[in-house]
């Protein structure tokens, strides 16, 4: 998939805008593993997903898997306390506009690891699933919406280690560094702005500039490219789907060395994704 299918199937999927901070955990502060949360697989295939249910409420180590043969980009989040999963498919046509009283901005997007690959690809992370109904569902294709259910009280539970923390705002994405380690790593991902954010990351050549990205975004759906114009195979190696505004994850990665960018590509409140509006960092992995 190129990033101009990208842009446009997410903005004929839907136009997102603010979102209002759902409830969250209480965090502890001492380290705990990854072995310390329950396991939570959840299977994309062609049609939709498979997700054990119901569940209760906690921290999860979530694995998604991609058992079909398309790319799989994965909305996952905590409807508003009142709203029905059968207005779910009317929000996305204004994401602003209450369905029923409910908008899809209120919608608390957990922020899961994303974009597993085709064949059987796995993208694994840490997430906190609050009580309550949840939507899992496919931004960019027809797979079929589905219905979850989170019960209990949510327990407290300490933070897992991180190798580093990347910070979402309106319109910024910030690293600790712009070099990194190549290799295993847990990245923390806080989003400190007031609207939803998304992070992916993929490999870039080491001349592509912003100027030429800020080009290939701006091509037509159908445009072929010129000779020698640089193009870009929008291929995760690392990703969050959405996550609510003042919300936190921790997705797992092994990244081998070279050159990537990291960007968020949600048109929040829109047109344009938020990558053309500077939400984007070009990073080194040594």
């Amino acid at each position: 998939m190129n990033r101009r299918t990208m842009i446009a199937g997410t903005l004929s999927a839907v136009a997102l805008g603010s979102l209002r901070p759902g409830s969250l955990f209480a965090q502890s502060t001492p380290a705990a593993t990854s072995a310390d949360y329950p396991e939570l697989l959840i299977v994309v295939n062609e049609n939709g997903f498979t997700v054990p249910q119901p569940l209760a409420a906690g921290r999860y180590r979530i694995t998604m898997r991609n058992d079909s043969t398309q790319p799989a980009h994965t909305g996952f989040g905590r409807l508003p306390d009142g709203a029905k999963f059968e207005d779910f498919d009317a929000m996305g046509e204004d994401a602003e506009k209450p369905v029923n009283g409910h908008a899809f901005v209120d919608i608390g997007f957990v922020g899961q690891a994303d974009w597993p690959a085709p064949g059987g690809g796995t993208s694994t992370g840490i997430v906190d699933l609050p009580a309550g109904t949840y939507v899992i569902f496919d931004p960019i294709g027809p797979r079929t919406t589905q219905k979850g259910v989170k019960d209990g009280e949510a327990p407290a539970m300490p933070d897992p280690p991180s190798d580093l923390t990347v910070e979402l705002a309106d319109l910024s994405i910030t690293f600790p560094s712009l070099k990194l380690t190549a290799g295993k790593q847990t990245w923390k991902i806080e989003n400190k702005g007031a609207l939803i954010h998304e992070i992916a990351v993929i490999p870039v050549s080491e001349t592509l500039t912003e100027d030429q990205l800020m080009e290939i975004f701006s091509m037509p759906e159908d445009a072929t490219p010129a000779p020698g114009q640089p193009t870009l195979d929008y291929d995760p190696k690392a990703a969050t789907g959405m996550l609510r505004p003042q919300g936190t994850s921790w997705i797992e990665a092994d990244f081998a060395p070279g050159r990537y960018l990291a960007i968020c590509m949600l048109p929040i409140p829109g047109p344009l994704p938020h990558g053309m509006e500077g939400m984007l960092a070009f990073i080194e992995v040594v």
